[in-house]
Parts: C-alpha cells; structure tokens; sequence
C-alpha cells in the first residue's frame, strides 16, 4: 500500500537538492485555522489519505511516519469509523490498522473531531496518472537539446558535489534536479532499484538552481564541479528570508505542517478546514496574493 499525506503538500516536500518544510506537533481544528465554532456543511479530504487506529485512538492522518506498523504524524481524530465497512481494505499488525481512503462528514471545530459519513478506499478512486516530471527544468530547451559538457564531471560524486555546493551560493534561493532525460528503469524495479539506476544515470540530470542576483557567477561558481546539464535562472526572494517568513507564520499561526515550493517559492501551509477561503485571504493582506497558500485537508463537498 502507498502511504498517502496531503497530495499537494506530498508534491511540495518531494525535493531533490534542497527543501524547506517544518511539521508543527498541532494536530487538531482551530477556529484559527480559519474553522469557525461549527462547521456542519458537509466536507470531503481532498484526496485518498491515510487512516491509522493506533493506541486506541482512530485519526484521518496528515502525515505519516514510517516505521512498521505506521503512525500519524498529525492528524485529525475521526468518530464512527468502522473498519468493518472497509474490510480488505486495510492492513493490520499487532494492534495497529491501517488503509488509505477519501472520507466525507462533518467537523466539530470545538473538539476539532471529524464525524465519518462515507468511505471509499483508495483502490476505488480513479489513479490520476503524472504525465509531465514532477519538477520539470526551469529553462527552456537549448537549441540541440540538453547536452553533457563534461562527461568526467557528470557523475554521481559531481551531483554529490553540486548539492553540497549550491546552498552556499550567494543570494542561492532554490534547487532541484530534472530527472526527465533519465530512461525508465527496468520494469519490475523496486526502490532501491531504482535509486541505483538513476545514479548510474546520474550524468543525465538537469540542475536548477535560481538565485537573487547575477545568475552569470552562480552559473560559473557551480560549473566548477557539474558538467551535466545545467540551467541558472533569477528569482525575487533568497532561500534564508523565505525561511524566516515560514518560521514567523507557523510561529503566528497553528497549521499541520508548512513547505516551501521550490519552483515557485510559494510556502504552502496545510490546515484542517478553510471556511469560506478566511485564512487564504488573511495571508494574500498580510503577504501579498501568491506569497502564501492554504491547502485545507478538507473542502466543501
């Protein structure tokens, strides 16, 4: 079974080079969460999510922690959960019970518990399939198409090389890796597989890194140890004050986790329930409209 948080928080965390997230220990619905007293429309996860009855306690989790059996790292407490509604669709071990479902009900904003109207297992809804990388190269394709430089350092070690070094450049903003020039591993492939083969690959990988600033001397200062293919780009933010505005609204404002888009610089911050986009347009006042965005783990019907 693929263990399943916030889709959209999933996408935002997946970093290659370098990412910015922090999980914040609440894990229950606050009126400052944007839920006001009582919330009783009806409201559906956005997406199939993990359910965990652990230590006597049944959660619709925002994310998960991966030792065997799993637990919540977060989550939102669920009533009139049956597992027997959904039997073999869950996994169990010793006294934990666990499955991936998209859930509708109602939120008690007081208690911040979800009452559980309809369940419908993962393997029932419809897989959205990733047409495009994940984190596609910022440039465009050059003329010819992307090309190797250097093939003795467009290896494993340079990539190695590179990660370490792109941090420390000045006014360095973000990064990730393109990874849509390396072939498809073998079928059958499990993930350790497949880690090996992309480092075999390594050499194909597409670099980007955006900086505030002369993208020219970054170019120069990471070509020293990459020779694969490379794409420098300009961005209005440094990755530092980027942090600092994530630790001051987490600090300010109790939400589930919070991660920083590398493509776009965008801090996501994930929270129970938005009523009527309240915390959303707090935040476009406070900093500016596509500065900060609100992904609620529950949504009208």
């Amino acid at each position: 079974m693929v263990m399943t948080s916030v889709r959209r928080a999933i996408a935002a965390l997946v970093v290659v080079l370098a990412a910015s997230g922090c999980a914040s220990p609440s894990g229950s619905a606050r009126e400052s969460d944007g839920v006001r007293a009582v919330t009783p429309e009806l409201l559906t996860t956005v997406g199939p999510m993990t359910v965990i009855e652990r230590d006597d306690r049944t959660q619709l989790c925002v994310g998960v922690l991966q030792p065997y059996p799993p637990a919540c790292a977060g989550g939102i407490e669920l009533s009139g959960w049956d597992w027997v509604v959904v039997a073999g669709d869950f996994e169990e071990y010793t006294d934990v019970r666990w499955g991936d479902f998209t859930l509708t009900g109602t939120l008690d904003a007081h208690t911040g518990v979800f009452a559980v109207d309809t369940v419908t297992p993962a393997s029932a809804a419809p897989t959205a399939i990733e047409e495009e990388p994940l984190f596609p190269s910022r440039c465009p394709v050059p003329d010819g198409g992307w090309e190797v430089l250097d093939e003795s350092t467009a290896t494993g070690e340079a990539l190695h090389a590179a990660n370490s070094l792109i941090p420390t450049l000045e006014g360095y903003a973000t990064a990730w890796i393109d990874r849509s020039q390396i072939p498809p591993a073998p079928p059958g492939a499990d993930a350790i597989e497949q880690m090996r083969f992309d480092a075999v690959h390594a050499g194909l990988s597409i670099v980007n890194v955006g900086v505030r600033g002369d993208p020219s001397a970054a170019e120069v200062a990471v070509r020293r140890v990459w020779g694969g293919a490379l794409c420098v780009f300009t961005v209005d933010y440094a990755a530092a004050d980027i942090e600092a505005l994530q630790q001051r609204i987490m600090h300010e404002h109790p939400v589930f986790s919070s991660a920083i888009d590398p493509m776009t610089g965008v801090i996501g911050l994930t929270v129970t329930f938005d009523a009527d986009g309240e915390l959303q347009l707090r935040m476009d006042r406070e900093y500016g409209p596509g500065r900060v965005a609100v992904w609620p783990v529950l949504v009208p019907l």
